[in-house]
């Protein structure tokens, strides 16, 4: 009887999984098929499926190793002379996709402000101004949360 039971229960629990709808749902929205398509296809690419980019054209972290952190990063090439103009216009790319970021910590003015001020030196000749733009402490101790998040 016991061995009934379970098979019972099983039984009820496939079926209340198996949901069965004649229209098509995204995020619990109905949709006609085509949008639903549209919506469920993912782009391959060599390195796998694409990823949504949460503001602009970069991820915080590809503007940050690639524009700030990395051994060849754009900030020290400028800096020391040795950019060439689409370096340079790589890093002002750069930041002008970073203050599309709205902040997790700290004031959203904050954020505009330094930004803005990053913006200004990077579109400018003044080194001083982009060596104090570009402190990344000044950034840092106001709107990154530490520990960083895992993903």
């Amino acid at each position: 009887m016991k061995k009934y039971v379970i098979y019972l229960g099983m039984a009820l629990v496939l079926a209340s999984c198996s949901k069965q709808t004649t229209t098509d749902e995204v995020d619990g929205q109905q949709v006609s098929p085509e949008v639903a398509k549209k919506k469920q296809e993912v782009k391959p690419t060599d390195a796998g499926p694409v990823k949504p980019r949460p503001a602009g054209k970069y991820t915080m972290k590809e503007i940050m190793t690639k524009g700030f952190k990395a051994d060849d990063n754009l900030k020290d090439l400028i800096l020391d002379g040795n950019a060439t103009a689409e370096q340079k216009a790589k890093f002002i790319d750069y930041v002008e996709n970073l203050a599309l970021f709205k902040p997790r910590k700290g004031e959203a003015a904050s954020w505009k402000e330094k930004t803005a001020a990053l913006l200004v030196a990077a579109k400018g000749t003044d080194l001083d101004a982009l060596k104090k733009a570009t402190n990344c402490k000044a950034c840092h101790s106001v709107h990154k949360i530490y520990p960083p998040k895992k993903k």
